[in-house]
């Protein structure tokens, strides 16, 4: 599909390092950085200006979400692809996202999330030969994300659990949820949800 062309939402891009690479692999398809940090979003538009890429769109949260769909003027638009890296358990309200994601994906798309590979349980989770690391992050900085305001849901203890994860999934009306280990990634978890 992103050979031939396709619509994908890169959610919580940062920088938009992975959007500009990916853009420059698949030049047929269309693609929509989503992000929310203003110093991210200048980053981005220059990593975009530097690699010379003319099929990237920016898009500041704040002005246009995933649920806005990749075309504001068609609002049966859809995305063929969506990418979200290590970003769900760092947001307030990541069942909102869900629900944008369901209700903007094409029948035939897939959604693709990569996420700290843990478990609900603490107690396996402090097993893992990274726990101090991820859990020194999780509350320095991902927790104090996900509860920067008052109806923050709280993910940000260690990632999105799979079980968790299909749960919601499930919930949201997603058919299909299949957890991937891939070797590049030895310390996250990917899901693969359409």
């Amino acid at each position: 599909k992103l050979e031939e062309g396709t619509t994908v939402a890169d959610i919580g891009c940062g920088f938009g390092t992975s959007t500009v690479a990916l853009a420059l692999r698949f030049p047929k398809s269309q693609f929509y950085a989503y992000e929310s940090s203003p110093k991210a979003l200048q980053a981005i538009e220059e990593n975009i200006k530097a690699a010379n890429v003319s099929n990237v769109t920016v898009c500041n949260v704040e002005q246009r979400t995933l649920g806005d769909g990749p075309d504001l003027n068609d609002p049966s638009s859809r995305f063929g692809f969506v990418y979200a890296h290590d970003v769900l358990h760092d947001m307030l309200n990541p069942k909102e996202l869900i629900k944008d994601v369901k209700k903007r994906l094409a029948s035939d798309g897939c959604w693709f999330i990569v996420d700290i590979d843990c478990s609900e349980k603490v107690e396996e989770n402090l097993r893992l030969p990274n726990a101090p690391m991820l859990y020194a992050f999780s509350c320095l900085l991902c927790l104090s994300m996900a509860t920067s305001e008052s109806h923050g849901e709280g993910l940000g203890t260690c990632g999105f659990p799979p079980k968790l994860a299909e749960m919601w999934m499930r919930k949201a009306g997603f058919q299909y949820f299949e957890q991937r280990k891939i070797p590049a990634l030895p310390y996250n978890a990917c899901y693969l949800v359409a």
